[in-house]
């Protein structure tokens, strides 16, 4: 995981560059809404509205798992 969360003392993306996966445990998050906005060709554009803290690019890995299909971000912005 990219994030400058810490594990034993290091941050979490250094591991990830050395593509070291690190043991972690799930954070509570809210999704409070997820909208559909586009789909084009392999393309899907989502709006999603959570709680502080969440990692979207997490979100999006763990529904192209479940969809079996795989998943990942192109861009993300963030609005507040």
């Amino acid at each position: 995981m990219y994030s400058a969360l810490k594990y034993q003392g290091k941050k979490l993306y250094e591991y990830a560059r050395q593509g070291i996966e690190v043991p972690r445990e799930a954070r509570p998050i809210t999704v409070y809404e997820l909208l559909f906005i586009r789909h084009e060709g392999n393309e899907l554009e989502l709006e999603i509205h959570c709680s502080k803290g969440t990692y979207i690019r997490t979100i999006i890995d763990d529904l192209g798992e479940k969809l079996g299909c795989g998943a990942h971000v192109i861009t993300c912005a963030v609005w507040r």
